[in-house]
């Protein structure tokens, strides 16, 4: 009761629980906090090839996104489109990012083979 059961994505258990004087809200922004949180800090793993952070990110919206719309009915029509949008956005302008940086890297590959030619 009061528990939603999840997995990391190391498979490890995480909780997302309400504390009994916490509220919904309070709840709802905790764990949102911590999946912008580790979404940013999966960004930033500098030892994962740029696709799967990228994929471990657009996850991470999508928990978002879902978390979202379990609360749907206690938002407004325009709080949710707007909240929902921005998710959308942000996982949507990840995948971008990966796109421009594989690129940039064919592109920086190709000049270093051109200059040793």
């Amino acid at each position: 009761p009061g528990a939603v059961q999840a997995c990391s994505d190391s498979g490890a258990p995480m909780e997302y629980t309400f504390a009994p004087d916490e509220s919904t809200l309070s709840g709802v922004k905790r764990i949102a906090r911590g999946q912008l949180t580790q979404a940013l800090s999966e960004l930033e793993i500098s030892g994962e090839p740029v696709d799967a952070r990228i994929h471990s990110v657009r996850k991470r919206m999508k928990k978002l996104r879902g978390l979202l719309r379990l609360i749907e009915g206690a938002l407004d029509a325009e709080t949710f489109d707007r909240e929902n949008e921005c998710f959308r956005s942000a996982a949507n302008q990840a995948r971008f990012v990966a796109a421009r940086k594989r690129l940039q890297a064919a592109k920086t590959r190709d000049e270093v083979h051109s200059a040793g030619n």
